[in-house]
C-alpha cells in the first residue's frame, strides 16, 4: 500500500479513488482557491500528476502535452517501451496536424487552467510561433500534494499508472519535439495521414 498507516479507511479510500480514477463523482467547479481532491474529475487527474511528477518540471507546448499522454496510454515508443495506462482515466486520440490530438486533454487541461490550478504561459518559439508553457501554480501543487503528496519515497513503490505517467515524462519531456513527433509518426502511422510535417 503506498498511505501511510497513520491515515484512516476514508482518507485510503480517497487517495486509492483518486489515483486510479474510478471515482465518477464530479463536483461543480470553483474558480477560486481552495479545491479540494473530490473536486478534481477524473479527465483531469491524468494531466494534473503528469505536470506535479518529476518535482513539478514544466511542460513545454500543448503539442508535447498531447504526445506524453498518448504514450502513456501507448507504452511508450519501441526504443524505450514501458507498460500503458491500466486505471487512469484515458482519452481518444485522432490525427492531427502534428499527428495524434486529443480534444477531452485540451479542454481538461482549459478547465485545469480556469480552476487555477494550472498556469499557461504563451511564448514565442525562435521560428515565431506561439507556443503555450503548462506548470502547476501554488493553488494545483497544494491540490496534487492532496491528491499524490502521501505516495512513498521509492518510485518502485507507485501505484502502476503513476509510474508510467513519472517514466513518460523523464523519457520524452525534454527530448527535441519535431525528433519525438518524428518517432511517433514511424510507430503509429495511421496518426501521420493529417500531418502538416509529411
Amino acid at each position: 500500500m503506498y498511505v501511510e498507516a497513520s491515515h484512516t479507511d476514508t482518507q485510503d479510500e480517497i487517495l486509492r479513488l483518486s489515483i486510479t480514477g474510478t471515482n465518477r463523482h464530479i463536483t461543480p467547479k470553483a474558480k477560486c482557491s481552495g479545491m479540494s481532491a473530490q473536486d478534481i474529475t477524473t479527465e483531469e487527474r491524468l494531466p494534473l500528476f503528469l505536470l506535479f511528477a518529476e518535482e513539478g518540471e514544466e511542460v513545454s507546448g500543448i503539442t508535447r502535452f498531447q504526445k506524453l499522454v498518448f504514450l502513456a496510454q501507448k507504452g511508450g515508443l519501441s526504443d524505450d517501451p514501458i507498460e500503458p495506462l491500466e486505471d487512469m482515466e484515458t482519452f481518444e486520440y485522432e490525427p492531427n496536424d502534428y499527428g495524434p490530438f486529443s480534444r477531452e486533454l485540451y479542454d481538461a487541461l482549459d478547465d485545469l487552467e480556469a480552476d487555477g490550478l494550472v498556469e499557461v504561459e504563451t511564448k514565442l518559439t525562435r521560428s515565431g510561433n506561439e507556443r503555450k508553457d503548462y506548470v502547476l501554480t501554488k493553488e494545483g501543487e497544494r491540490t496534487a500534494e492532496n491528491l499524490f503528496g502521501d505516495l512513498p519515497e521509492d518510485p518502485t513503490e507507485f501505484d502502476h499508472d503513476l509510474k508510467v505517467l513519472k517514466a513518460v515524462k523523464r523519457l520524452y519531456n525534454d527530448r527535441p519535439i519535431v525528433g519525438l513527433i518524428d518517432d511517433l509518426y514511424a510507430e503509429y502511422p495511421e496518426y501521420a495521414k493529417d500531418s502538416v510535417l509529411r
